[in-house]
C-alpha cells in the first residue's frame, strides 16, 4: 500500500471571525487532510492558534493590524503535520511557507494568493518577484509544493515525467464561491525530534512608527551615522549590498524594534 498525504487549497474569501476559522477546522477534519492552504484570511498580522481537534492555525497578512483587513494566506495544519512542522515563515500579506520533514525528504509548501486581473501591474510585478524570491532561497534538496489562489489557469508538469498525484475539487462549504482543492501526495509526514519543535518565525521590524516624525528624524539621524561608522566596501555588488544592508538592519533594530507576533494556545469560547 503506497503512502499518502492529502493536501489541499481553499479560497475562504475570510477568516476574520473565528467562527469562520472554527468552520474551516471542520470541513478539514471532515476531508481527513494533513495540511490545507488558506487563501484570502483577512487577519492582519502573523501568528499561530491552536484549535479544538488537535489542528493548528497559521496566518500572515498586513503588517499593520489597524489596516483594512484583505488579502492574508495561511495554513491550517493537523496534529500529526504540526509534529513534522520544521519552521514557518509569514513572508507577506500574499505568501506564506512551510517547511516539513517527511520519510523522504524535507518539505516546503508555499502557500500563496495572486493580485487579480485588475490589480496594477506594479502590485501583480512585485507579487512575482517576491514568489520567485521565495522559491529561490528554498533549499535545494526540498521538495516543493507551491499552491494557492493564482488566479489564472496554469498546468504543472513533473520534471522527471514520473511523479503524479491526484487532484479532486470538493464541496466543502464554508459559504463562499470557491471550490476546496484536494491532492493525494505519496509522501508520509514525520514527527520532528523534540530539540527541533520550536517554528522559526521572520521578523519584521516596527516600521509603522516611522510615522511619528520624531522616530523618523531619529532614524535618519542614526542611519547617517551608522554609515559613517561601518567600513563601506565597494569591492563587488554583494559586498556594497552587505554594507548597505547592515546599516539599515542595525539602524532599524535599534530605533525601530521588532513586532511581536501574536500566539494563542485556544481559540476563543466565542466558537
Amino acid at each position: 500500500m503506497k503512502i499518502r498525504t492529502r493536501i489541499a487549497c481553499w479560497n475562504v474569501r475570510t477568516l476574520s471571525e473565528d467562527s469562520r476559522l472554527a468552520q474551516a477546522g471542520a470541513e478539514m477534519l471532515r476531508y481527513k487532510l494533513q495540511i490545507l492552504g488558506l487563501s484570502e484570511v483577512r487577519r492582519n498580522g502573523f501568528g499561530e492558534w491552536r484549535m479544538s481537534g488537535g489542528l493548528t492555525f497559521l496566518y500572515s497578512g498586513k503588517e499593520d493590524e489597524e489596516e483594512v483587513r484583505e488579502n492574508g494566506v495561511g495554513f491550517l495544519l493537523s496534529d500529526a503535520a504540526k509534529k513534522s512542522l520544521r519552521d514557518w515563515k509569514p513572508i507577506s500579506e500574499r505568501i506564506i511557507t512551510s517547511r516539513s520533514n517527511s520519510r523522504a525528504r524535507k518539505i516546503t509548501v508555499v502557500q500563496c494568493y495572486a493580485p487579480t486581473n485588475l490589480a496594477s501591474e506594479e502590485d501583480k510585478d512585485d507579487f512575482y518577484s517576491a514568489l520567485n524570491l521565495t522559491i529561490k532561497n528554498i533549499c535545494k534538496q526540498d521538495i516543493v509544493i507551491v499552491m494557492g489562489d493564482l488566479n489564472a489557469k496554469y498546468t504543472w508538469n513533473s520534471p522527471d515525467g514520473v511523479t503524479k498525484n491526484q487532484i479532486d475539487r470538493r464541496g466543502a462549504n464554508i459559504d463562499g464561491d470557491h471550490d476546496l482543492l484536494v491532492a493525494k501526495v505519496r509522501l508520509k509526514v514525520a514527527v520532528t525530534r523534540p530539540t527541533n519543535t520550536t517554528p522559526k518565525f521572520e521578523k519584521r521590524f516596527e516600521i509603522i512608527k516611522l510615522q511619528d516624525p520624531v522616530v523618523g528624524e531619529a532614524f535618519k539621524v542614526s542611519l547617517r551615522n551608522r554609515f559613517s561608522a561601518l567600513e563601506a566596501d565597494y569591492s563587488s555588488v554583494n559586498a556594497e549590498w552587505n554594507y548597505i544592508k547592515m546599516a539599515y538592519t542595525e539602524t532599524s533594530s535599534v530605533v525601530l524594534g521588532y513586532k511581536r507576533h501574536r500566539r494563542e494556545d485556544w481559540m476563543s469560547q466565542r466558537t
